[in-house]
C-alpha cells in the first residue's frame, strides 16, 4: 500500500508473531539521552505499513519469557494514546507506540505486565493504569500495547484542541518480564518530555475501530508557461474490523499544530481548512484498511508548517519545524466518524 508511516531508526519491542512489514537500515541507532533538538538519528523518514493495530496478529504466538534478576531500562517514543468514542457504547483508550532496547541483552520475548499514565515524573501520580498481558518481540514494528477504558482526567483533553494538552501531557512507565528478568521504560514526561518530535500525542476519535495512522501532507506550488499553481494533499489510513469501513472524507480539515519547545516562536492556534476534496477507499490489504485522502488545489498550509525540504545535515542552532494533528471527519459503517492523524513531517516543494 501507499500509506507513508514516519518512524525514526530505532530499534522498537513490539508484538510476538507480527507481520514484519518494515525492518529499518538506517544508521546505528541513537542510544544517548532525549534531548529536544534534531538530530539525524531523530530524523523521519517514510516507511511502509509500519504500525501494527489491533487485530493485525491473528493467532499470534505467546512468548513466555524465562525467569531471573536482571533489570532492563528500554528507549521508547512515538506514543499515541487514542480515545476513541462509540455512539451508544462505552468509549475506548488505545496506546500505541515504540519500546525498544537500548542494550544488546535483552531477547526477543518479553511480555508487558502493564502502563502507568502519570502526571509527570516517573514517581509522579498515577492518572489510569492499564492492563499488560501483550506478548512482545524485538522487531522494527510500531504497534498497539496496551487498551482499556478512559478515565475522565483522559477522555476530558478531548474537549480542549489546546496543543499543551494533546502533546506529552503525560508520561509514561511500562513495566514488562524479557528472559532472565524485568524492564521498566520511563516514557515522554516520565523520561523528561525532551524529544522532538513529541514523544506523546492524545488523539481523539469517533465512531471508528482504529486510531487512524501514517498522516503524510505535502504542498506543491510554482508555475507553468506563465500560470501558477498550486496543491495540497493530506494522506491517511485507518485499519477496521467488518462493517466499519470509512467512505467518505469531509470538505473541512481541523488542525492542531505544536511547536518545538526550542522555537521562541508564538504558538500556533488552532484552524480549520476548508475546500478540500476528500475521499475513502479499501486497500485490498489483510486486515482491511481505509485510505482517507484529501486534496486541494490551493496552498493550504503555509511554509511555517510544512517548510521546503531540508537539504544536508542541520548544524548548530537548527530547530525543527511544527508537527500538528489533522482531524478528519466523514460517513463510515458506524455512522459519522471523527478521526485525528499526527503528521510529524510536511514540506513545501516548488515547481518550475
Amino acid at each position: 500500500m501507499s500509506a507513508f508511516r514516519f518512524t525514526g531508526i530505532l530499534l522498537l519491542l513490539v508484538g510476538c508473531g507480527g507481520s514484519g512489514d518494515v525492518t529499518d537500515t538506517g544508521p546505528t541507532p541513537d542510544v544517548g539521552p532525549a534531548v529536544d533538538a534534531f538530530s539525524p538519528n531523530d530524523a523521519f523518514s517514510p516507511n511502509v505499513d509500519a504500525y501494527v493495530a489491533p487485530g493485525s496478529d491473528g493467532g499470534a504466538t505467546t512468548c513466555h519469557p524465562t525467569s531471573g534478576t536482571a533489570t532492563h531500562s528500554p528507549g521508547c517514543d512515538d506514543f499515541r494514546l487514542a480515545v476513541i468514542a462509540h455512539d451508544g457504547a462505552p468509549s475506548e483508550l488505545v496506546l500505541s507506540g515504540r519500546v525498544y532496547p537500548i542494550d544488546t541483552s535483552t531477547t526477543a520475548c518479553a511480555v508487558i505486565d502493564g502502563v502507568d499514565i502519570v502526571q509527570d515524573g516517573a514517581t509522579s501520580a498515577i492518572v489510569q493504569h492499564l492492563d499488560g498481558g501483550a506478548s512482545i518481540t524485538l522487531d522494527s514494528t510500531d504497534r498497539e500495547l496496551a487498551r482499556g477504558v478512559p478515565v475522565a482526567a483522559v477522555e476530558s483533553l478531548c474537549t480542549s484542541d489546546d496543543p499543551n494538552m494533546r502533546f506529552d501531557r503525560f508520561g509514561l512507565v511500562i513495566r514488562g518480564h524479557v528472559d532472565g528478568g524485568t524492564f521498566e521504560a520511563h516514557c515522554a514526561r516520565a523520561e523528561g518530555g525532551t524529544r522532538w518530535p513529541p514523544a506523546l500525542t492524545v488523539t481523539c476519535h469517533r465512531n471508528v475501530d482504529s486510531p487512524a495512522y501514517g498522516g503524510n501532507a505535502t504542498v506543491t506550488s510554482g508555475s507553468f508557461m506563465g500560470h501558477a499553481y498550486a496543491s495540497t494533499m493530506l494522506y491517511a489510513v485507518a485499519e477496521h474490523g467488518a462493517g466499519g469501513a470509512l467512505t467518505s472524507v469531509d470538505a473541512t480539515v481541523h488542525v492542531i499544530p505544536r511547536r518545538s519547545t526550542l522555537d521562541t516562536g508564538a504558538p500556533i492556534a488552532p484552524f480549520d481548512t476548508t475546500g478540500w476534496m476528500g475521499s475513502a477507499g479499501e486497500s485490498g490489504d489483510t486486515p482491511p484498511r481505509s485510505q482517507l485522502q484529501a486534496f486541494a488545489s490551493t496552498v493550504q498550509f503555509d511554509t511555517m508548517l510544512c517548510p521546503p525540504p531540508m537539504t544536508g545535515i542541520p548544524g548548530p542552532g537548527y530547530i525543527a519545524p511544527p508537527v500538528f494533528l489533522a482531524r478528519l471527519t466523514g460517513t463510515g459503517g458506524h455512522g459519522a466518524y471523527s478521526t485525528e492523524v499526527f503528521v510529524g513531517q510536511c514540506n513545501t516543494t516548488s515547481g518550475p
